[in-house]
């Protein structure tokens, strides 16, 4: 059953029919939110200071993709990240790390390691779209 507005944070705003124009692939139909303006080269328009301090520079295959057994570990994970040390000043406080689905953590765990190494004063936090329910039990939202 879908949500209603009601349940999402205020900062997120609705695609209506003053934007929309702006994503011409979607349809009145269409049900969207996003958090803040983005312009190519220019950046985003919020207070936020957002930039990709993680560099994944070795491909792994998905986990979801791997057996349980096969699955790296978050160790060998982040052997394969580092730091884009010329996006790294200011030190930030605080980093949020998004991501589509939290399958084991083991990527969140491998990430949260070598930021927080590179940090150490910062608090690192995982933002997911969605995550795994072992056995098939999706819906709980709990």
């Amino acid at each position: 059953m879908p949500r209603s507005d009601a349940s999402l944070p205020e900062r997120f705003t609705r695609i209506d029919e003053l934007t929309r124009p702006d994503h011409y692939w979607l349809t009145d139909d269409d049900l969207c939110y996003f958090l803040g303006d983005y312009a190519a080269g220019q950046g985003y328009a919020h207070e936020w200071d957002v930039r990709e301090l993680l560099v994944q520079y070795e491909s792994a295959p998905p986990s979801h993709q791997a057996a349980t057994g096969e699955r790296r570990g978050p160790q060998e994970i982040a052997d394969g990240y580092c730091i884009d040390e010329s996006r790294s000043t200011p030190e930030p406080d605080r980093i949020l790390l998004v991501d589509d689905v939290l399958t084991t953590g083991a990527h969140f765990a491998a990430a949260k390691s070598v930021l927080s190494n590179r940090f150490p004063q910062a608090a690192v936090v995982g933002l997911f779209v969605a995550r795994r329910v072992p056995g098939g039990a999706a819906g709980s939202g709990q």
